[in-house]
């Protein structure tokens, strides 16, 4: 996913880890916004990203990794901006 995996800030590689890990490979490439900020990088849009999902209609809700570990999720929205 990240040709360039090495060189992230740890806090950033640490926070793909954990969501490769939480989440396994395909479904982790299924979070395309968040991938396209980390190898941008934006890190407020990756936190962002890692919380809330844009549905087609323009709307924007809590994404399911949100709504599934909300507790994880803010911890990892956190850790990628040093926030």
């Amino acid at each position: 996913v990240f040709s360039n995996f090495n060189s992230l800030p740890d806090n950033v590689a640490s926070v793909v880890t954990k969501m490769i890990f939480q989440l396994g490979l395909p479904r982790f490439k299924g979070f395309k916004e968040f991938i396209k900020a980390v190898k941008k990088p934006d890190w407020d849009k990756a936190a962002k990203e890692i919380l809330t999902s844009t549905k087609k209609d323009g709307t924007i809700v809590k994404s399911v990794f949100h709504k599934q570990v909300p507790a994880r999720a803010n911890r990892l929205a956190k850790q990628i901006t040093g926030k």
